[in-house]
């Protein structure tokens, strides 16, 4: 009896050390807390960018009827969708270039943008042979100028990168 009794009291004495070491551990790291931190670890830095636009791709249609789909054509065989939900702009005047942005953002690639046309996306720039060529997917109008604001949501835009 007096062995079980020993055994037990080691058991308890052990279980509150651990406890109150789990105790000071989590209330130092809970101190340690930073926001900024936890924003740097989930925003894409400037070295993560990609040259393919078509790498990544973000599928799926939000649950709300105010989306953008954007279709990227990197060559014949080769394209990515994005699917993005328009209150993301909250009160912006979407336009397509906010758009492109976002794709870009979201998928991790650069695009340039020169005299309201897209000059390129990742490593596909325009050249003398093959440019971006973008419309609305609900019609065949090239956009002019992606500074134009978009009227009708939910819009598809597609960007094909090909023959001039």
């Amino acid at each position: 009896m007096k062995a079980t009794l020993k055994y037990v009291s080691m058991y308890y004495v052990l279980l509150v050390l651990i406890a109150t070491g789990l105790l000071v551990s989590l209330k130092r790291h809970s101190q340690s807390f930073n926001v900024d931190s936890i924003q740097n670890a989930i925003t894409p830095s400037k070295r993560m960018k990609v040259s393919d636009p078509c790498q990544y791709q973000v599928l799926g249609d939000p649950a709300s009827t105010e989306w953008i789909k954007v279709w990227i054509y990197c060559s014949s065989d080769k394209k990515a969708v994005t699917t993005i939900d328009a209150r993301v702009f909250e009160e912006q005047e979407i336009t397509p270039r906010l758009v492109l942005e976002k794709a870009a953002e979201l998928n991790h690639f650069e695009l340039s943008v020169q005299d309201g046309q897209i000059t390129g996306m990742g490593e596909l720039v325009n050249n003398s042979t093959v440019r971006w060529d973008c419309d609305f997917g609900q019609g065949n109008e090239d956009i002019q100028s992606i500074d134009l604001p978009i009227e009708k949501i939910p819009l598809s835009i597609k960007c094909t990168y090909g023959m001039d």
